[in-house]
């Protein structure tokens, strides 16, 4: 007879975890950062560069920003690194990955 080496009880894991992992890839996730960008706006950015800009939405880490104009628009396209540095650093885990702005 060979010697079980595996124990017979599946491995409990933790429920924080789970619900973690679960909320990862989850909408809410997705809306409760896009919450704590809009609601931290301007302590992110900045008053000068929350003038020219807004949140308009997150949606699969792409963040979507409205620019004032078509100068701004390009002018925030070289900060792109940045701005993704600031909102993951807001959000506290890489969320964004990409920006758009229209």
């Amino acid at each position: 007879m060979s010697s079980r080496k595996e124990p017979l009880a599946p491995r409990l894991t933790n429920a924080g975890l789970l619900l973690e992992k679960w909320l990862e890839n989850s909408p809410l996730c997705s809306k409760n950062d896009f919450f704590t960008l809009t609601n931290n706006f301007e302590k992110i950015f900045g008053e000068r560069l929350s003038k020219y800009m807004k949140i308009v939405d997150l949606n699969d880490s792409v963040l979507t920003v409205k620019a004032l104009n078509f100068v701004w628009k390009n002018e925030l396209e070289y900060q792109k690194k940045a701005i993704i540095d600031r909102c993951n650093e807001a959000l506290g885990a890489p969320r964004v990955k990409a920006l758009r702005f229209i």
